[in-house]
């Protein structure tokens, strides 16, 4: 417990705060409350799935009570799956949005490029840049669906209040949360390659984004639009 506990207060208690977020965010969009269906599937799946992500990593941490190399490459391969399958479900959730048939084959195609610098990143693990080279990747990736989800938005005909717009929030805290983690990553890069001691330094600021990001999610939960799934 002791160091579970270290390892919190090195993330100023951000980490246990995605964790408790998560899991209260899971709990709403699973909740058959109809006024309030408005999150689509594969968000609520990802939202779930970090939740369950992070208890296994402290999960990890409490039952052997240390964070040695072993523990720390469990951290870098549960690391890894996420990233994969927040890319996967980030993109399927665009896909569901976009009604453009060239746009959603694109994004097929991103999704194909992704996964194979996946599998090619993999062999690396459990290395550090793997996971940090993934997250950029990543990044840059799903930047092309956002991008195409706001032109949509803006050049629409249709008199809207995109306050109102459960997709308005969720694809602007997304857009937001990979544009930020983008510049973190690169910045990254750079400390692995010269300064890997203040690593630990540097990955609260992954949480904080996180937690705009979960915050915009909830004010999407919070609109009393219905969407299409």
């Amino acid at each position: 417990m002791e160091t579970l506990i270290r390892l919190w207060k090195q993330s100023l208690f951000l980490w246990p705060s995605v964790l408790f977020f998560t899991f209260f965010l899971s709990i709403l969009f699973f909740h058959s409350n109809k006024r309030y269906s408005n999150i689509p599937l594969s968000i609520k799946i990802y939202v779930l799935s970090f939740c369950i992500c992070i208890i296994i990593l402290d999960a990890t941490v409490l039952i052997t009570n240390r964070f040695n190399g072993s523990v720390k490459n469990i951290y870098s391969f549960v690391d890894f799956f996420l990233s994969i399958l927040e890319f996967v479900l980030l993109a399927y959730y665009f896909y569901n949005l976009n009604k453009n048939i060239r746009q959603k084959k694109a994004l097929i195609y991103l999704t194909v490029v992704f996964l194979l610098a996946a599998i090619s990143l993999s062999f690396q693990l459990p290395s550090q840049h793997a996971v940090v080279r993934l997250y950029t990747i990543q990044g840059i990736l799903l930047l092309l669906p956002t991008f195409f989800y706001f032109r949509t938005l803006f050049k629409t005909k249709s008199v809207i209040n995109i306050s109102n717009e459960p997709t308005f929030w969720i694809s602007t805290g997304i857009a937001f949360f990979l544009l930020c983690t983008i510049i973190l990553s690169i910045i990254e890069t750079f400390i692995l390659n010269h300064r890997p001691d203040i690593l630990v330094k540097v990955y609260p600021t992954y949480y904080v984004f996180y937690i705009i990001m979960f915050c915009m999610f909830l004010k999407g939960y919070l609109c009393k639009t219905v969407i299409s799934r």
